[in-house]
């Protein structure tokens, strides 16, 4: 391996699955833009389930799926090390895979780890820090997240935000009627407090103002929420689309005014860059370190407490009665992510990383061949579960296989094979 400064270097970007969400989104922007100033990207994947869509295939230019088996914890980590080092990378970049985490320790010391943290519940904190005294960085994407990590890693934490691609500005004018606003990412109710979005909905029917709300994304809150709705007078104005790509998300966003979203916590949600870099007002709950780091209160968005819809309905209620303010919003929200999040300056800023990391070599580690028996630390044993855990876990692959056609993700490689290893 050469690790010259320049030199193109072979980067294997972990991720815990091919759904759609935050953690593929920041994977995929993340490979794009180190392909495109000349690295070979890798995307690995552990024990997939579901349906691969294209655009993995079109960003990596490797993807590979490592499926386990009937087989024991150590046993499935000591063959993702074997992978890892048959790939040969420079640098393995891991977003929420504690198998991959755990095998750290393992990897040999010209091998640059970096982990990243999305978000701040105690679960995602505790198994990004594992093992930190073999990992070279850990990146928080907010501020809050940074704030956790601190109090107890041993590793060094930087602060690089997600980031989003840049698309092409809105044509014509925003919407005169009605207002159309949008709620992008999963529906679960705990964590994005959904129900404060029907307790605006219900305002602003009372009101008199006219508007339109689309629901993008699925999850189990879903059922919940259309049954509230389905009694509501306002039901008329609501819209669930269902579960659609980045690139979908993206191209239905220019239709939309403002971005809503009430969540109890947060990191740097793609959903409100997403929706930013479009020209969509973003209205947000104020959360310390997160949004209020995203977002200028009255300049290009608004921030409001979780709980207290009425501060979301003033806000919609203004936004509606000057027309002139949601433009100049709009185009200030989509100078903000231009000029802040960028994929080009995070990807840069990974690859500054890489290199400080390159440079130092400083990591203790245990030779490939002495790692006979590969031993996951106790803050990752619940992830990376053991033998009996596994056999349920293929019970219930073959219940869903049988009772709905859902089957394990396999590719096939560039030679044919199976890419399930």
């Amino acid at each position: 391996m050469d690790d010259k400064r320049g030199e193109p270097l072979r980067i294997v970007i972990a991720c815990p699955n091919f759904h759609i969400g935050g953690f593929s989104t920041h994977t995929l922007t993340l490979a794009d833009e180190l392909k495109r100033v000349g690295h070979h990207v890798i995307a690995l994947v552990l024990d997939p389930f579901g349906e691969l869509y294209g655009t993995f295939q079109e960003v990596f230019d490797e993807v590979v799926v490592v499926r386990r088996g009937l087989e024991r914890r150590d046993t499935f980590l000591r063959r993702i090390l074997g992978v890892l080092v048959a790939l040969r990378p420079n640098a393995v970049l891991g977003s929420g895979v504690p198998a991959v985490q755990a095998i750290h320790p393992y990897l040999d010391r010209s091998i640059v780890r970096i982990t990243t943290i999305h978000n701040i519940p105690e679960t995602e904190v505790r198994e990004g820090c594992a093992n930190g005294i073999s990992t070279d960085y850990i990146v928080a994407v907010a501020r809050n997240i940074v704030d956790r990590i601190r109090i107890r890693s041993v590793c060094p934490v930087e602060l690089i935000p997600v980031a989003v691609p840049i698309g092409p500005a809105r044509d014509g004018q925003l919407s005169s009627n009605p207002l159309r606003l949008a709620y992008v990412g999963r529906l679960a109710k705990s964590v994005k407090n959904l129900g404060v979005l029907i307790d605006i909905s219900e305002e602003l029917w009372a009101l008199g103002i006219d508007f339109s709300l689309t629901f993008i994304g699925v999850g189990d809150a879903q059922s919940e929420l259309m049954s509230q709705i389905e009694s509501r007078p306002f039901r008329s104005r609501i819209n669930f689309i269902g579960l659609l790509t980045p690139t979908q998300v993206r191209q239905k966003l220019l239709d939309i005014d403002v971005l809503l979203l009430s969540s109890t916590f947060e990191g740097t949600p793609h959903a409100v860059l997403e929706a930013m870099q479009a020209g969509v007002v973003p209205i947000l709950s104020r959360i310390p370190g997160a949004t209020e780091d995203i977002i200028d209160h009255g300049v290009s968005g608004f921030l409001c407490d979780t709980n207290d819809s009425s501060q979301y309905v003033a806000a919609l209620t203004k936004l509606n009665a000057d027309r002139q303010l949601l433009r100049r919003m709009s185009l200030a929200a989509r100078t903000a992510a231009i000029s802040r999040y960028s994929a080009s300056s995070m990807a840069q800023r990974y690859l500054e990383l890489i290199e400080r990391a390159l440079a130092s070599n400083s990591l203790c580690t245990k030779k490939l061949e002495v790692a006979t028996h590969v031993k996951c630390c106790p803050e990752l044993r619940h992830s990376c579960y053991g033998f009996a855990r596994q056999v349920r876990r293929r019970a219930g692959d073959l219940y869903r296989a049988l009772a709905h056609g859902i089957r394990p993700c396999c590719l096939p490689t560039s030679t044919g094979e199976s890419k399930s290893l």
